[in-house]
């Protein structure tokens, strides 16, 4: 077995400026344009989920498990800020109805690798047949999806 002691030490890499609480800042020519706009966009999306399930009805707020989930949203949201601030990229601003759509079609497109036959062998065993009826209705559920995200990145006809 390989322990950290047997590798090559590395040097920290001080050439990034670090701000108080160890996060890096990483210069703007590192993402193009194009990966700006897609890591902004799933930032944006999770942030906007988290909002969401923070402010959703759930347990009362005097529930035992209610102050740790909600500290535990908290935290996740504030570990998506430093994504976003690490690389530059905007977590807070709004994203229109078509850059939404786009980006939910695309996550729950490769969210749908978790129905297949052999994800599902994960929780025990899957039956035989299952995969000739659950392949090809996943598979256009997918070609679906990435027509959905399609249409939606699609420039607007003037």
């Amino acid at each position: 077995m390989e322990f950290a002691t047997n590798r090559p030490h590395l040097r920290n890499d001080d050439s990034y400026p670090n701000a108080p609480g160890g996060v890096f800042f990483v210069t703007p020519h590192l993402l193009n344009h194009n990966q700006r706009r897609h890591v902004a966009t799933y930032l944006q999306l999770l942030l906007e989920d988290l909002g969401e399930l923070e402010q959703s009805p759930g347990p009362p707020r005097d529930h035992p498990g209610h102050h740790l989930v909600l500290s535990a949203l908290r935290d996740t949201a504030a570990a998506v800020r430093r994504i976003g601030e690490a690389l530059n990229v905007p977590v807070e601003r709004p994203r229109d109805f078509r850059r939404r759509v786009g980006a939910v079609a695309n996550v729950w497109a490769t969210r749908t690798y978790e129905i297949e036959t052999r994800a599902l062998a994960a929780y025990g065993r899957v039956d035989p047949e299952l995969g000739h009826i659950l392949a090809p209705l996943v598979a256009e559920l997918r070609h679906r999806l990435h027509a959905l995200a399609e249409a939606a990145e699609r420039p607007r006809e003037e």
